[in-house]
């Protein structure tokens, strides 16, 4: 039985969110997997095929799903159902190449306690970051008021920028 189109889409869109965000990741295997896809006729008229890697084929399918599905249409109704029918066929195909690398192996979802693991040393990085950021703003305030001070003495005071050339006066 063909799934419903809307949810093939559904699955695509699904599996594009989670290779963006991380969650999802096509292995080096996919590069060595290939794929032989019929590519129209030959010169003498018999059918050809051609090999892709699974890898190119995927991307590939997510670049023209993407397109299609970005594809603003002009205001034809006729030209509106051609993009639409379009989408529909390229999520088909799209998702046909997911389970293809899904049976394969070549599609490996990330352990969830790897994903946290980073995500924690991310912010160990953030936080020593953040612990530097303000050992060197309090040196700059505390360079600031020497400043300040040693303008006091020369008989001015106040803010930097109110500090007039002598050429000025």
């Amino acid at each position: 039985m063909e799934k419903q189109s809307s949810v093939v889409i559904a699955e695509v869109e699904d599996f594009i969110k989670r290779v963006h965000n991380g969650d999802l990741v096509i292995t080096p295997k996919a590069n060595k997997l290939f794929l032989t896809i019929p590519a129209g006729k030959n010169v003498l008229g018999l059918p050809s095929k051609r090999k892709y890697t699974l890898a190119d084929l995927l991307g590939w399918a997510m670049a023209a799903y993407q397109l299609h599905k970005d594809f603003s249409p002009p205001s034809s109704i006729v030209h509106e159902r051609w993009v639409d029918s379009k989408l529909k066929v390229t999520a088909y195909e799209f998702l046909d190449y997911i389970e293809r690398a899904r049976a394969c192996g070549v599609i490996k979802e990330l352990n969830i306690t790897n994903k946290l693991k980073t995500c924690q040393e991310q912010n160990n990085q953030l936080k020593e970051r953040i612990d530097k950021l303000e050992s060197e703003c309090q040196r700059l305030k505390k360079l600031n008021q020497v400043l300040h001070e040693t303008l006091g003495k020369f008989g001015r005071s106040g803010n930097i920028g109110d500090v007039k050339n002598n050429a000025e006066e």
